[in-house]
């Protein structure tokens, strides 16, 4: 039952829209008046709207009014960027914080899709978003107000303080709900209340360019969605496993040019395959983080650790498209999983070696970084298929899919002896590296053909 039963909803929308405008208009007195640091208005609008988004599953009962209501403050916050009187009037709420982000439509599809996900689960439903009004926006306060030091990355703005408070403040909005509405024992609402703070924390500080606005929703979502279900002993399996492979990722920073927002989320990422995928499929991506250092020359950037999370997403494309592919199909594509992990590390290695020896025979430098992903593809397959003549045969395609992907990054790599870094370089080593794993897929194409 809502409200939505006994109101016209569409009167129900329109007066959540005037009240949307009237709160902007708000802050940007606020903000005339009382000149506050420009962060504090953008954020009382962040915890406002999840207020407001909260609402929203006790005033309606079917997606149709939401989606319109999102369509309606959409254009709105498309207007406050697009046209100067009201970007220079109103728009200042979101726009005097001089930062690149879409955080502002992320915010409301994530609110959109919590609501067609939740599906009327009030639960699921209130605490991510809870998650993103509540501990996103003190969090950050917090950091800019007493963060002393800032992650290790380029140009990081987050702070350890800020990071710790949203474990806090997450833990509050996650555990009191559960608490009052679910009907599960003590032990495993702490479990779950812990489980997802430090999940979370980890995606919050691993997310850019305003995507924490919608990776944390929905991270919360389908994390909260599996944990619900889980007794405290697997509820505390998970928790070691994450605690460990993140005190071991600690350990390790030193030997990566890896930021900390992007240890986190590669920390996070390996987490998720191994709780829900496979533990197997753990397997490349944590070689491809050992390796890719140990067996490659020396970088010129590594100690500065530069490199932030959209790196590991670069990293990761080929792999995130078999997972998607094994998740909806349900077929074994682990081969050509494995070949895409196996050519970033050959294509890493080969931009090391160039860079070192720029005058090296192309011929030679290929075979040599192919032979060193072989480091990653034997174990990785010989472990998911044993000694069989599908395993050799996966052997050799995941090795014509790294010499594949070597050629074509050689060929298309503008000035590779320059060590490329650029956006550009990751683009093109995510393209060519997914693309090159279909080769990796042969035998397995050529086993549902026979069947």
């Amino acid at each position: 039952m809502t409200l939505s039963d006994y109101i016209n909803p569409w009167l129900l929308v329109t007066a959540l829209s005037i009240t949307t405008i009237a709160l902007l208009g708000a802050l940007r007195l606020y903000q005339i008046h009382a000149s506050p640091a420009p962060e504090m208005a953008r954020k009382l609008l962040h915890l406002c709207g999840g207020i407001l988004g909260l609402s929203l599953v006790w005033l309606f009962d079917s997606l149709l009014p939401v989606l319109a209501l999102g369509l309606i403050i959409a254009v709105i916050f498309l207007a406050l960027r697009l046209s100067r009187p009201m970007h220079e009037g109103p728009g200042q709420v979101l726009y005097e914080v001089h930062r690149d982000s879409v955080g502002e439509f992320c915010y409301i599809a994530s609110i959109v899709l919590l609501f067609m996900l939740a599906d009327g689960n009030k639960l699921l439903y209130t605490i991510p978003l809870l998650v993103l009004a509540v501990a996103d926006t003190f969090s950050a306060l917090v950091g800019s107000e007493y963060g002393k030091a800032h992650m290790v990355g380029w140009k990081s703005t987050r702070t350890p303080e800020g990071s710790v408070a949203f474990f806090f403040f997450t833990f509050f909005c996650t555990h009191v709900p559960i608490l009052l509405w679910a009907d599960l024992p003590p032990q495993e609402c702490l479990l779950i209340s812990i489980n997802l703070s430090i999940m979370l924390m980890m995606a919050e500080a691993a997310a850019w360019w305003g995507l924490d606005n919608i990776i944390i929703p929905l991270t919360a979502f389908l994390l909260l969605s599996a944990f619900i279900d889980m007794g405290a002993a697997e509820l505390a399996l998970h928790l070691l496993f994450l605690l460990s492979l993140s005190l071991f990722i600690r350990v390790w920073r030193n030997h990566t040019t890896l930021g900390d927002d992007a240890l986190l989320g590669a920390a996070l990422f390996g987490y998720l395959i191994w709780a829900f995928i496979n533990w197997l499929w753990f397997i490349p991506p944590f070689a491809l983080l050992i390796l890719y250092d140990m067996l490659s020359e020396p970088s010129p950037l590594r100690s500065r650790r530069v490199f932030k999370f959209p790196v590991i997403l670069a990293n990761s494309s080929g792999g995130l498209l078999w997972i998607g592919i094994h998740v909806i199909s349900g077929y074994p594509v682990f081969y050509p999983y494995v070949a895409g992990f196996a050519a970033n590390l050959a294509i890493i290695m080969l931009v090391r070696y160039l860079h070192a020896y720029p005058d090296a025979n192309p011929v030679k430098t290929i075979m040599l970084c192919t032979g060193r992903a072989q480091a990653l593809i034997i174990p990785s397959v010989l472990l998911f298929s044993g000694i069989t003549m599908a395993s050799l045969s996966a052997l050799v395609f995941c090795s014509l899919s790294v010499v594949c992907a070597l050629l074509l990054f050689y060929r298309y790599q503008p000035m590779i002896t320059a060590y490329p870094i650029n956006t550009q370089r990751w683009n093109l080593q995510a393209m060519i590296t997914t693309i090159s794993s279909l080769l990796a897929a042969i035998p397995l194409a050529l086993s549902l053909l026979r069947t």
